[in-house]
């Protein structure tokens, strides 16, 4: 029901009739920002979140728990991501692209520098580098990554060194 998760998590607060209802919905065992949010197509109870210093992350229940996917990756600094699925394939062959890297504005000139693209075939159970920062010009902070709308293997990523087409 809309305002469960604040009535169970001792905040008291519910819907009200009229009003905007902004509820938060998690991560909610994951501190900072979250910088990137992505509904799957075709079943908008999965939705993945990738966090400015904690990695990508999945709900399969609509936002109410979430669960990490990057572990070992070589950045947790999630910018964006992009899902692309077919929909005559299986939910679990969903593919989720992943850019890294951030310009944080405060302090002035911290960042948190990328690792680049990363790209999971199989609805984040994996995940592979399929582009490196030297691959895209030095880009450490990338902005926005679009994907394909019907073919998987095809990415776009956004930053101040320009736009780049990524090709799997």
């Amino acid at each position: 029901a809309p305002g469960q998760a604040m009535l169970n998590a001792g905040h008291g607060r519910g819907p009200t009739a009229g009003a905007h209802n902004w509820i938060p919905r998690g991560p909610r065992n994951v501190t900072g920002r979250i910088r990137a949010l992505a509904i799957h197509p075709h079943d908008d109870r999965i939705l993945f979140a990738g966090a400015g210093l904690g990695g990508v992350w999945k709900s399969n229940d609509g936002g109410e728990t979430w669960f990490p996917l990057w572990h070992d990756e070589e950045s947790l600094s999630i910018a964006s991501i992009s899902l692309h699925h077919d929909a005559a394939r299986p939910i679990d062959e969903t593919t989720v692209w992943v850019a890294t890297g951030e310009p944080v504005q405060n302090p002035a000139n911290f960042a948190i520098e990328g690792a680049g693209v990363f790209r999971s075939t199989d609805s984040g159970a994996s995940f592979a580098q399929v582009a490196t920062v030297a691959q895209l010009d030095g880009m450490t902070f990338i902005e926005a990554i679009a994907c394909h709308p019907t073919d998987p293997t095809h990415a776009w990523v956004a930053g101040k060194r320009g736009v780049f087409r990524i090709i799997v």
